[in-house]
């Protein structure tokens, strides 16, 4: 099978177009994810355009016309959210009958293109270009999970209708999404995916005579954390596990931008008395290099989000790519027994009646593949079939 991917990526090179809502770096996890793709797709040979066509970084009422990416070897386009969709429209297809791509990319998440997640605009605007070329759909979020409230419940209903609406006006040649979770969402309306696997967008630093103390355990977080999350019983688990294992110091780091819940929490902590054998840390927005380092000094990462979506976390990725141990602090029961969890189960530690001992094992792993060189593989074999 690799010799026969091989084959087939020196056989085949594609003009593709990436259609996004922004392609603002390191403030939007879709814009690294397309940003980093793209450029490797470009080392191995193949064409590739950005639009982004409703981008909030961007002054009002501007675009920036085609710019070229040197180091990476692709160009781009960016259109503000400010101006009008008819605007954009009329561009977007001057782009594609300019370009002539073999395929478009939609890198699909409904509040990308429509600040309260309902984005019938860029329904109508692809429905008028749906002839135009031949689509593929990157889904990164569906809609939301019907929470309680009214208001939720028809954002829920509407991003869903709106959703499956897009996908099958484009018929694409293949949807993929991050997840199992997510195929199975779309299977049980009538489409079919494949799960296309996220990489990390954080580059390992080789960091040289790399020492941890023995008597500290640091914990990272990297992403945002939920405020549904049960923290206090986090706290008092990794507690019991410390004192019984006769850890010293457990040290919590926020890595990056992991949200106002986050920061409000880490404040409390600060403010209020703590156990001296706890120490919280907020780092705030970090240069790649720096955020490897903290990845590599780390005994865990933790992760809020629930068992079975932990796939499409661009954090979660950087932690598996960083060979960390990643607990699991929310279980949802939904998890499906072919997601990279079961797949991979000693590469996580879930918060069952086996945690504390885990935690005191510590199995690091190796992962020596390459994730964003097999996922540029795996897009392009998907697409040309």
């Amino acid at each position: 099978m690799v010799l026969f991917f091989q084959i087939f990526e020196i056989m085949s090179t594609q003009k593709i177009l990436f259609l996004v809502g922004s392609l603002e770096q390191s403030k939007c996890g879709v814009s690294d994810y397309v940003h980093l793709l793209v450029e490797r797709l470009s080392k191995d040979g193949h064409i590739c355009l950005c639009v982004a066509i409703n981008d909030r970084y961007i002054s009002r009422k501007s675009f920036t016309a085609c710019c070229v990416n040197e180091s990476a070897g692709y160009s781009f386009y960016r259109y503000s959210s400010s101006l009008s969709w008819r605007f954009r429209l009329k561009q977007l297809k001057k782009i594609i009958n300019d370009f002539k791509p073999n395929i478009t990319s939609l890198q699909y998440v409904p509040y990308s293109f429509d600040d309260k997640g309902l984005p019938y605009h860029l329904f109508l605007t692809v429905m008028q270009l749906v002839d135009h070329t031949k689509w593929h759909i990157m889904a990164h979020e569906l809609w939301t999970m019907p929470d309680k409230g009214l208001i939720k419940r028809l954002v829920s209903l509407f991003q869903k209708l709106i959703t499956i609406n897009l996908l099958k006006l484009l018929r694409p040649q293949v949807v993929h999404v991050s997840n199992f979770y997510y195929r199975d969402m779309l299977l049980a309306c009538g489409i079919s995916s494949t799960v296309l696997p996220l990489f990390s967008h954080i580059p390992v630093t080789q960091i040289l005579n790399l020492k941890k103390d023995d008597n500290v355990w640091n914990f990272v977080f990297f992403g945002t954390l939920s405020p549904s999350w049960r923290y206090s019983e986090f706290f008092r688990r990794v507690n019991l596990a410390r004192s019984k294992y006769g850890i010293e110091l457990c040290r919590f780091c926020l890595l990056g931008n992991c949200g106002e819940f986050a920061d409000a929490l880490w404040l409390k902590f600060k403010q209020e008395k703590i156990p001296f054998c706890f120490e919280f840390i907020r780092y705030g927005y970090l240069h790649e290099s720096q955020i490897s380092r903290f990845l590599q000094l780390a005994n865990f990462g933790v992760t809020t989000m629930p068992d079975h979506l932990v796939d499409k976390s661009s954090g979660v990725a950087a932690m598996v790519a960083h060979n960390l141990p990643i607990i699991i602090t929310n279980i949802s029961q939904k998890l499906s027994k072919s997601c990279h969890i079961e797949n991979n189960a000693h590469h996580y530690i879930q918060m069952d009646e086996l945690f504390e001992e885990r935690l005191s094992i510590q199995n690091l792993y190796n992962s020596n593949v390459d994730q964003l060189r097999e996922t540029s593989k795996q897009f392009i074999f998907d697409i040309s079939v």
